[in-house]
């Protein structure tokens, strides 16, 4: 969470994911979660981006697919990793 807020320059907690995506765009970042739930299986995704600062920062998105008691995609877990060495 720390290097989440630092990465985006804010806190998202509470916020949608279209609120508060970090990525190239809200409608990208939603395509992510789709394609995961869709495919039912996990996802990478690795991204260049840069801070609200300008600095660059590399982006490792892994989205996870959680099945309910239905067997259906019920969350998708995310778990993301910057680095400020892009390399």
């Amino acid at each position: 969470g720390t290097r989440e807020v630092e990465v985006r320059g804010r806190d998202p907690t509470g916020e949608t994911v279209a609120e508060g995506f970090f990525g190239d765009s809200a409608e990208s970042v939603l395509e992510n979660y789709r394609m995961t739930r869709l495919e039912q299986c996990p996802i990478c995704v690795l991204g260049n981006y840069r801070k609200q600062s300008g600095l660059p920062v590399y982006d490792i998105s892994l989205f996870l697919p959680l099945a309910g008691a239905t067997a259906e995609i019920a969350f998708i877990l995310v778990y993301s990793y910057q680095s400020f060495d892009i390399p």
